[in-house]
């Protein structure tokens, strides 16, 4: 457990609250355990955990506890890709194809020179592919661009559905294709990539990429309790992060400012490139064919906002934000 607080009335107030409720989810819900850290003014200053990682071994839930992050990888992959943009490497409304060797979308009504880093992080490429199963890591995990063709027997192809930027479809092929793209412009494999230029700097030293079992990882269960085998993915930019709740709670205060006024990004991005990461990319309204494309925030009853930041936003209008990471869990993302 983890308390930073001195004088502050968090200690008094937000942590017990937070403490029961956790309490409380776990007793009324088949989650067999869950981890919280509250981050206020720019930095965690409380973790803890209730119930147990392994109802096999009743081993608790702690602070320290690992856990598969699933679609929440997508955040901490936006912010890779946008450091590549940021750096020069590849323009946020370039075309893509032209820096990928290893994979072509199949043949399509659209014009694939649409593809562009903010659609693909927006989930407004026009990709198929909502999530993955993962695979069990008994087997050789194949190559992202094996992922893509659809030749892995665990997913479908990815491919265009509709024209890139005319529409918001939730899209675990479209970071699939920017997994592709880190490694096409750096040489390195993606969860390497992202291990130095995000993960390190930032502080997440428990959190990775790449998988493998600890014993502080969490073991998987069913939407019941019951166990399930590990899983392992390929798309570790869409599905792919282990992580722990302070790590995460560390990448949520990033994007704010610091508690000594350290700007957000932490230096992995710029200022501007978190508030880029937080911008809406496509609103749609709440009537039928209202839609704004291409960077229009919106807010009220009725509309939807997809930013870099998919599948949530991790902004926060207040100084203390939590985070929160539930005990294994099915696999599908």
């Amino acid at each position: 457990m983890i308390r930073r607080w001195g004088r502050d009335p968090v200690r008094t107030g937000l942590v017990p609250a937070v403490e029961d409720a956790a309490r409380q989810a776990t007793a009324s819900s088949s989650t067999p355990g869950l981890a919280v850290a509250l981050v206020q003014h720019g930095q965690v200053v409380w973790a803890g955990g209730d119930g147990v990682a392994d109802p096999t071994t009743c081993w608790p839930v702690t602070a320290t506890t690992r856990f598969q992050a699933a679609s929440l990888s997508k955040p901490v992959t936006a912010w890779g890709v946008l450091r590549l943009v940021e750096r020069g490497r590849v323009g946020l409304d370039e075309p893509i194809l032209g820096h990928l060797r290893r994979w072509r979308p199949p043949p399509s009504l659209f014009n694939a020179d649409g593809l562009t880093v903010r659609r693909l992080l927006s989930h407004t490429a026009g990709l198929s592919v909502h999530g993955y199963l993962g695979q069990t890591p008994d087997r050789p995990l194949p190559s992202i661009a094996a992922s893509l063709a659809g030749e892995t027997g665990a997913s479908f192809p990815v491919e265009l559905l509709e024209p890139p930027g005319r529409h918001w479809r939730y899209s675990g092929g479209g970071y699939s294709v920017a997994q592709l793209l880190v490694e096409e412009l750096t040489g390195r494999p993606f969860a390497d990539y992202l291990r130095a230029e995000v993960l390190e700097p930032l502080g997440l030293t428990a959190s990775s990429f790449r998988w493998s079992r600890t014993a502080e990882t969490a073991r998987p269960h069913d939407a019941v309790g019951g166990p399930l085998p590990d899983f392992i993915f390929a798309e570790q930019a869409a599905a792919g992060l282990v992580t722990t709740a302070p790590d995460l709670a560390r990448f949520l205060a990033a994007a704010l400012a610091g508690p000594h006024g350290e700007p957000p990004g932490r230096g992995v991005l710029s200022p501007t490139g978190v508030r880029l990461a937080l911008a809406a990319a496509y609103w749609v309204g709440s009537c039928a064919g209202s839609s704004s494309p291409s960077g229009a925030a919106a807010s009220g009853a009725g509309s939807s906002a997809s930013s870099a930041y998919s599948p949530s936003s991790m902004s926060s209008s207040s100084s203390t934000s939590s985070s929160t990471a539930p005990s294994g869990g099915a696999p599908a993302t």
